[in-house]
């Protein structure tokens, strides 16, 4: 008579899935019967790899849309400060940047298109970066609406980009998830 006992182990990040049985009256003698599921396990990272990506998304994202709204508390002390009517200020504000910000999404959607999403995405986060270290070195409220005009429209490299990246990864995670499945 046999004697099985089924034990399922997760070890070093794979799924083990082990039969053993001993026979009937033999002392140590055990038999294993062992199958690994790579299936499991690129789930997993795939499930992994989602949810970082969403993150870092949603904070770039936070972050990109923040910049529209950052200056509008600044427009009295722009203002005292260059000198300029609070309407200058205002326009140099959040205006300026609102209309780059509108005119880049019809230039970076077709650009991410034919050059892919990363290679849009990413310099265009640094070069976001860049430019938003500028505005804090603007002299004048002339350099300061230039400089303004160039973070909005580089921090439109985001709003599109990220929306077809977005699309794109999860149908392929939703297509790896279906093959586990199957």
């Amino acid at each position: 008579m046999l004697h099985s006992k089924d034990i399922d182990m997760y070890c070093n990040n794979v799924t083990i899935e082990a039969s053993y049985f001993r026979k009937q009256g033999e002392k140590g003698a055990v038999y294993m019967s062992i199958s690994v599921t790579n299936e499991q396990l690129h789930q997993q990272q795939v499930n992994r790899n989602l949810t970082v990506v969403t993150i870092l998304l949603a904070l770039c994202g936070l972050t990109v849309v923040s910049n529209v709204y950052t200056m509008i508390p600044l427009i009295g002390i722009l203002s005292s400060t260059f000198h300029v009517p609070t309407a200058t200020a205002a326009w140099a504000g959040s205006s300026v940047f609102s209309l780059f910000y509108a005119f880049g999404f019809l230039i970076f959607g077709p650009i991410s298109d034919r050059f892919g999403r990363k290679q849009v995405l990413v310099p265009g986060m640094i070069t976001l970066s860049v430019s938003t270290l500028l505005v804090s070195f603007a002299q004048s409220i002339q350099s300061l609406l230039y400089f303004r005009a160039v973070q909005g429209f580089v921090a439109a490299s985001f709003g599109p980009v990220a929306l077809a990246y977005v699309f794109e990864y999860l149908s392929t995670g939703k297509k790896a998830h279906s093959r586990c499945l199957d």
